[in-house]
This record gives C-alpha cells, structure tokens and sequence, in this order.
C-alpha cells in the first residue's frame, strides 16, 4: 500500500506460555488501543505457541482483518519484516525484534508484558543524544 514512512505502526504480539490468560487480555487491549489509534497498521498473527489461537479469536472478534486500517498478515519474510520495522512510526506488542534490532533503527517500541523480561536489548546511541 502507499503508507508514507513513520506514517504506520507494526504490532507483533505473542502468548507468554507461563500465563497465557493474562496474555490473551494485554492482546485484546492491545487491540482496542490501535483502533483508537485510528492509524494504519500491520499486524502479524501470533508464533504457534499455547494461546495463540485464543488470541487470534480475539482478533477476529474485534474484526482486524476487515478493519480498512488493518493489514492482517500470517507471515512475512524476514528481509521484507525487518523493512517495514525500520521505516515504522513505531512497533509495539512483545517481540524479540523490538527489544533488539527496532533500537538499531531508531524505531520507538511500545513493549507489553513480560515476554522480554530479561533479555538483552538493542541500543541507538544516536537517539540517546538528541
């Protein structure tokens, strides 16, 4: 689609298998906030693990692959997936990606939950002194 730069946000949301309840209501919100938003969005279904498929009912429930400001997508390859977050507004949700190469780019991330807890994150020092 003809999106400008930083003119959308990526969201990329998985289970946390350790509390998968608690995961499916941080996804729902997550949900509601970028229909609020009312900004173009791509969003990447769940990995595979426990709960995702409770949490793609609830984004069906919420009609995200109608929306006209959705893009609903199962898979992109990595190449292509990694251009979109660098060029994104900004990425949200709580993907690997953005604790470690969304900082490489100078992407802002909206992190959720505990999934990354711990995990090492990527900087951009750049950013730091503006």
């Amino acid at each position: 689609d003809k999106v400008k730069d930083r003119d959308y946000i990526v969201a990329l949301q998985h289970p946390v298998t350790t509390d998968i309840q608690h995961s499916i209501k941080i996804y729902g919100l997550m949900l509601d906030a970028l229909i609020s938003f009312n900004k173009r969005t791509l969003i990447l279904f769940p990995n595979i693990d426990a709960g995702s498929k409770e949490m793609v009912r609830v984004m069906r429930k919420k009609g995200i692959e109608q929306h006209p400001n959705f893009r609903a997508v199962k898979h992109i390859p990595f190449e292509q997936f990694i251009q979109l977050v660098c060029h994104a507004g900004c990425m949200i949700g709580n993907s690997s990606c953005g604790v470690r190469e969304a900082g490489a780019f100078g992407t802002p991330v909206i992190n959720l939950g505990t999934r990354q807890t711990g995990r090492e994150t990527g900087s951009c020092d750049w950013l730091r002194s503006l």
